[in-house]
This record gives C-alpha cells, sequence and structure tokens, in this order.
C-alpha cells in the first residue's frame, strides 16, 4: 500500500538522521510524515509513496548502481505535483548528480546534513542550532557532547527515532530514557573493550594497521568502537555487522570511498558502509557456523590488505 500524505520526509537511521528529522518537522510541518531508509534501500522506500505535496530526502547517498531505479521513483511521484528536495553532505557520483534536472538537490560538504538544512531553512531557530550541533558532533564521530553516545543508542529502532524527533523538535533533549541511554552507554563501553582485545589486527602491503571486528549478534555502538581503535594506531577498521552489511571506519590517510564503491556502498572517505551479495553457498553456511566470514567480506579483507 503507497503512502499518501501532504508533507512527507525521508531521512537516514543514524542520528544525523534523526536530527534532520527534528529540524524539517520545526521547519516545514510538525505533523509531516516521516520515514527511515538509507542508501540500498531509498528505491524501495519510494515505492511505497503515492502522492505528496512536499517530499524531502535528507542524509542519503544515493547508490550509482541504483540510479535508473530511483529516478523513475521521483518521476513518478513528481509527476502528481509534488515538489521533491534532496538534501545530503556524502560524495555522490558525478553522474548521478543529474537527478538535479528533476528535483532541487543540494549537495553540501559539511559535517552533517541536519546542518546544512538548519543554516539552509532554519538559522535564526536556536533549537535547530543545538540539533543541528548534536548531528556535527554523532556523525563527525567526535562524541564530544554528553549525551550524543545516548543519542545514538535510540536510534536504533523506529520506535525510538520517531521518540527523538519528536523530542528535540519540541526543544526536549533529555529525560528518562535518555538516562537510560546514558547507562547503557556505561555498559557498552566495558564489552567494546573486551572485544577490542579480540580484534584481528594486520598490517597492510603500505604498512597501515587494519582491524577487522565481527559484530554480527551484538548491538554496540560501531563508531566508538572504530574510535577506540584509531586511538590505539589503528588506520582502518572494518565492521562487520551482518552477513550482507559492514562499515569501513579510517583515520585520513586512505580513501575509503574508493574501495566501499566496489561493494555497492557509500557515505565519506573515512566512514562508509559496504554490501555483500551472499551466494548460495555463504547462505547454508552462515546458517550452520555463526563464525563463518562470507566471501564478499574475505574479499574486502583482502582489498584492505592491498591498500
Amino acid at each position: 500500500m503507497q503512502i499518501n500524505s501532504r508533507k512527507i520526509f525521508i531521512v537516514h537511521t543514524d542520528l544525523d538522521g534523526v536530527c534532520s528529522g527534528a529540524i524539517a518537522k520545526r521547519v516545514f510541518d510538525n505533523y509531516l510524515k516521516i520515514m527511515f531508509s538509507g542508501p540500498r534501500t531509498i528505491a524501495d522506500t519510494l515505492k511505497k509513496i503515492g502522492s505528496c505535496s512536499v517530499l524531502g530526502i535528507v542524509d542519503i547517498a544515493l547508490n550509482h548502481s541504483d540510479y535508473i531505479d530511483v529516478e523513475r521513483e521521483i518521476l513518478r511521484i513528481k509527476s502528481s505535483g509534488c515538489q521533491i528536495i534532496w538534501i545530503d553532505h556524502h560524495e555522490w557520483h558525478e553522474a548521478d548528480k543529474q537527478i538535479s534536472q528533476h528535483i532541487n538537490l543540494i549537495l553540501e560538504n559539511s559535517p552533517s546534513a541536519a546542518s546544512i538544512l538548519y543554516r539552509r531553512f532554519a538559522k535564526d531557530d536556536e533549537i535547530s542550532k543545538k540539533i543541528a550541533e548534536i548531528a556535527d558532533d554523532g556523525d563527525s564521530n567526535k562524541n564530544e557532547l554528553e549525551l550524543t553516545l545516548a543519542y545514538k543508542i535510540g536510534t536504533r529502532s523506529n520506535k525510538d527515532r520517531l521518540e527523538l524527533i519528536d523530542m528535540f523538535s519540541r526543544g526536549i533533549f533529555y529525560n528518562e530514557k535518555v538516562e537510560a541511554w546514558k547507562k547503557q552507554v556505561e555498559e557498552e563501553n566495558k564489552i567494546i573493550d573486551m572485544v577490542i582485545k579480540k580484534a584481528k589486527i594486520f598490517n597492510s602491503e603500505s604498512d597501515k594497521k587494519v582491524a577487522f571486528v565481527d559484530l554480527r549478534g551484538k548491538k554496540l555502538i560501531g563508531s566508538l568502537l572504530a574510535k577506540k581503535l584509531q586511538q590505539l594506531g589503528v588506520n582502518i577498521v572494518f565492521i562487520l555487522y551482518t552477513e550482507r552489511s559492514g562499515v569501513l571506519y579510517g583515520d585520513g590517510k586512505v580513501n575509503l570511498l574508493k574501495i566501499a564503491s566496489k561493494y555497492n556502498g557509500g557515505g565519506h572517505q573515512n566512514a562508509c558502509g559496504v554490501n555483500f551479495k551472499l551466494g548460495l553457498l555463504d547462505r547454508i553456511l552462515t546458517k550452520i557456523l555463526k563464525k563463518h566470514i562470507p566471501a564478499g567480506a574475505k574479499k574486502l579483507l583482502k582489498d584492505l590488505k592491498r591498500t
């Protein structure tokens, strides 16, 4: 069933996406419909939209391999009279920017997409400014603000994401639930320290330290884990979250985006997602053996070894 709503914003599932949704509610309409998606799923998300007056897409890069499918859905939605705006701060394939002939495309080099939304549409709103600062702190992985890591835990389910968006949009940044997330961060910190000890670390051909961490089945703050490994001298961190997906984190010495693009991924040069296709053998082995590393992840490890 397709969704018909006056105003719809599709945002990423991370803290930047949540902050973007909160600012959008303050700027455009407190009752706008919020949907969550990502680079890998944006085409499917767009298929769920029927008609609307305004459609915003924020903090979601367009994967080059999905351009045709996304363009088709954009044209369909636009034909209903919908105005479409796409705001992002990730690096895009140059050819994909031609989507701008159909929509208002805003791409800027910025710590977060939420801060672009703030500067463009809410620069006189102090609450939106604070929301953007939270997004900047989280998406740059500085995590210097007291509650940033707690908020990140609050982005693990759509229910909590929507609650955070509602809180932030009303200028509320602390309650009992945030306090519980804050305590959870303390517990996860202890677990992360143990996980780090089990990380597989090796040197690449250019003598860069690479760490591989298998987080399948574990709910931990990956960006915090990566930051701690980098503080120990690791240059590149590859975290495997599921059999089909993972994230690369870097210290800036290698453009990881070039590597991620080979694995239907995207994001930033120092933090980007990767996706793997599972063959029949991998599908069987991952069900039988919990520690089985899929072929796509093994291939990525070889590519990292060659960096």
